[in-house]
């Protein structure tokens, strides 16, 4: 659920926006993990034994609060921030025995205060330049923080990052051509990664950072837009993104099923897999009545 409140006044002549919100959200999950057993050779893998069984509800809280100011010489100040608290609530179904340690109970991760502010300065109602800096965190899933064995991860962390950006947009020729660019950096610390055992299963723990550059700038040309006649809307346009992301202090563990061993790679330095150093976008928005 969502809900937020807003309040303008004028104070000392400048117009203010404040906003006061929250959001609550709540997750019930019930997982559970088994042996495989695979002892007849040509046959499929079957369920074996009860390794864990666990419900796991979680419990998310944001508060959030913003003001801007539409300061002189047309600049608007904003500055905001927001409050997150996360838990879970944690039934292990399994009772405890000689074998079995249960770890039924709650679960609070460490409440984060994530603070923003942004400067925006219009020239001549058709352009703004645009500055910020934020920051933001990733709290680990229910599947992360459950362990290769079933059993609940309590040292699990949220990922954090500051994020930079600045950038301009605006229009010309009569409000037809619309570019908007930007340039940004965000430093990605405590990042949420696997380890192995000497069986294959994974746990995840916070270990490493990423640095992550890049540029993003977008083109459009209004030929035509008019309702009245038959080709009411004519618009080509055209998107460009660039990326420099790069693992920082960042070692990643995989599984060698071959040999049974955890396999341990440096990454750090290199570009981070499955993200394109750019990409080009272009198309035609046409509408015909």
């Amino acid at each position: 659920g969502r809900s937020y409140f807003s309040y303008t006044p004028v104070l000392g002549g400048i117009k203010s926006r404040f906003t006061l919100g929250t959001e609550l959200h709540y997750e019930n999950q019930l997982g559970s993990t088994y042996d495989i057993v695979n002892d007849v050779a040509g046959t499929s893998p079957e369920t074996g034994a009860l390794q864990s069984s666990q419900i796991v509800r979680s419990f998310s809280t944001l508060i959030f609060v913003q003001a801007a100011f539409d300061l002189p010489s047309n600049f608007l100040l904003t500055i905001g921030g927001s409050y997150n608290r996360l838990s879970y609530d944690v039934t292990d179904l399994i009772p405890q025995d000689s074998t079995h340690s249960n770890y039924t109970g709650e679960v609070k991760f460490k409440s984060d205060l994530t603070p923003r502010i942004g400067l925006v300065k219009t020239f001549n109602k058709t352009m703004a330049v645009h500055a910020s800096v934020s920051n933001g965190f990733s709290p680990p899933t229910v599947f992360e923080s459950i362990n290769g064995n079933g059993t609940f991860n309590r040292n699990l962390g949220a990922e954090k990052g500051v994020n930079y950006e600045l950038g301009f947009r605006g229009t010309a020729m009569h409000d037809r051509l619309n570019f908007d660019a930007s340039v940004y950096q965000m430093n990605l610390t405590n990042a949420i990664l696997p380890v192995y055992n000497q069986y294959g299963t994974a746990s995840f723990v916070n270990a490493g950072a990423l640095n992550e550059k890049g540029f993003e700038l977008s083109l459009f040309y209004l030929i035509a837009q008019d309702s009245d006649k038959m080709i009411s809307l004519l618009k080509p346009w055209i998107s460009y993104t660039y990326t420099n992301y790069k693992f920082r202090n960042y070692s990643k563990e995989s599984f060698d099923y071959s040999n049974n061993v955890p396999v341990k790679a440096d990454y750090s330095g290199k570009s981070v897999t499955g993200v394109a150093p750019g990409s080009l976008n272009a198309g035609v928005d046409l509408e015909i009545r």
